[in-house]
């Protein structure tokens, strides 16, 4: 996720989702079978119903100027390229729902795109037109995806055990073991990322690298951690 002040693009994926694209402050807000949008500076509000979906729109991503608009969603994930006006289905994640949480992840130019539920990974790296199927990690539910700018990095946290991570959009991954509960974050230009392990204090550094705690005080052993938020470089 990132903080709207210094960057282009927020993610939120949970039981309602909702994007922003700081260009134009539109938003896309998310809630069964349908998609909402509104533009600033009135902020009024305009309903796209997309058809034949049963489940929530638990996972929203867009591009930074929001012309292109993925909704993680069940049975099939839908994509728009004018702003959320129209929805079309990926079919290549229909019945991918692995009946618990469903991620989304862009590239700033709305050209890589990916799909996580469960421990399966779809990702499109030419807007949409073709999408490829991966599995990595544990046998595990993916907590949350997150993106570099150019979609070349990703990271990925696991509910119940660790995060893994990808710098070549998608195509291989690795894990790391933290035994719990991890949530992540990536900076927009991939140098950095955010790991929170639950019952631990948050860590920064790079993928691969060694990772620094952060001193936040006293307050970690009991954390029971349920989101991670932080500025375009992951400084704050």
């Amino acid at each position: 996720m990132r903080t709207l002040s210094s960057t282009r693009r927020r993610y939120l994926s949970n039981f309602l989702a909702i994007a922003l694209a700081i260009s134009g402050l539109q938003f896309v807000f998310v809630v069964p079978a349908s998609a909402i949008t509104p533009t600033a500076p009135s902020l009024s509000w305009t309903s796209t119903s997309m058809t034949g979906l049963t489940g929530s729109g638990w996972g929203v991503a867009t591009s930074a100027n929001g012309a292109v608009v993925f909704i993680a969603t069940s049975p099939t994930a839908q994509l728009s390229t004018n702003y959320g006006v129209t929805f079309s289905p990926v079919s290549a994640t229909t019945n991918k729902f692995n009946g618990w949480m469903m991620n989304a992840a862009m590239s700033a130019d709305g050209q890589k795109i990916f799909y996580a539920s469960g421990r399966t990974i779809i990702y499109s790296h030419n807007g949409g037109s073709s999408w490829t199927e991966t599995a990595a990690g544990p046998s595990d539910a993916i907590w949350g995806l997150s993106a570099s700018s150019d979609g070349t990095k990703l990271i990925a946290g696991f509910a119940g055990n660790g995060y893994m991570s990808s710098e070549n959009s998608g195509v291989s991954w690795s894990w790391v073991n933290t035994g719990t509960r991890t949530l992540i974050s990536i900076s927009d230009d991939g140098s950095k990322i955010l790991v929170v392990v639950n019952g631990q204090a948050p860590k920064v550094g790079p993928i691969g690298g060694t990772l620094t705690s952060l001193n936040i005080g006293n307050t970690t052993a009991q954390a029971d951690w349920r989101a991670a938020v932080y500025d375009s470089t992951c400084t704050r």
